[in-house]
C-alpha cells in the first residue's frame, strides 16, 4: 500500500486529487468489489504497519476535505 501514497504537494486541486484516487485502480476485485491485491498487500504488513498506513489514509483524507471545503468556500 505504501506505493500509492500521496504526495500532497503534488495535487493541488480537488480534481488532481479525485484522478490520482481514480487511477489507483480496484485490481482483481472479487463479486463483491473488494480488490483482492489489496488485501494480499494488507496482510503483508504486520499489525503496527496497518495501524500506521489507516493513519496516513485517514491523515490523507482530513486534508482532503480540508481542501475541498476550503475550495468551495473561494
Amino acid at each position: 500500500m505504501v506505493e500509492f501514497a500521496m504526495d500532497s504537494s503534488l495535487l493541488q486541486t480537488e480534481d488532481e486529487i479525485i484522478e490520482w484516487l481514480n487511477a489507483r485502480g480496484n485490481g482483481d476485485p472479487d463479486e463483491n468489489g473488494i480488490s483482492r491485491d489489496q488485501l494480499r498487500e494488507n496482510r503483508r504488513l504486520t499489525p503496527r504497519e496497518r495501524l500506521e498506513e489507516l493513519e496516513r489514509c485517514v491523515s490523507g483524507l482530513m486534508r482532503l476535505q480540508e481542501r475541498i471545503t476550503v475550495n468551495r468556500h473561494a
